[in-house]
């Protein structure tokens, strides 16, 4: 993405969940990020089903998105953690 050519303006790319966000600076000059969010559209589906949690890979993926699921005290938070051998 970083070659892309030059066409007058910068291009926008859209993304949707980073999961990390120095990805966003992976881009040059002719390519602008447009960060996005689906969990809108997920905390929409939760709602109609019965699941009652939501599970997060790392504690940094808990501390970037739990917050998004604070208006929904029903649903319980739970943080994987990783070991390495």
């Amino acid at each position: 993405f970083s070659s892309l050519p030059n066409c007058g303006r910068p291009t926008r790319l859209m993304v949707y969940d980073l999961h990390t966000l120095q990805n966003r600076f992976y881009l040059h000059g002719n390519a602008v990020a447009s960060l996005q969010t689906a969990i809108p559209l997920l905390k929409d589906r939760i709602k109609t089903t019965d699941i009652d949690c939501v599970a997060f890979p790392d504690d940094g993926a808990a501390k970037r998105f739990a917050a998004m699921f604070q208006d929904m005290p029903q649903l319980e938070i739970i943080v994987c953690g990783k070991t390495r051998g």
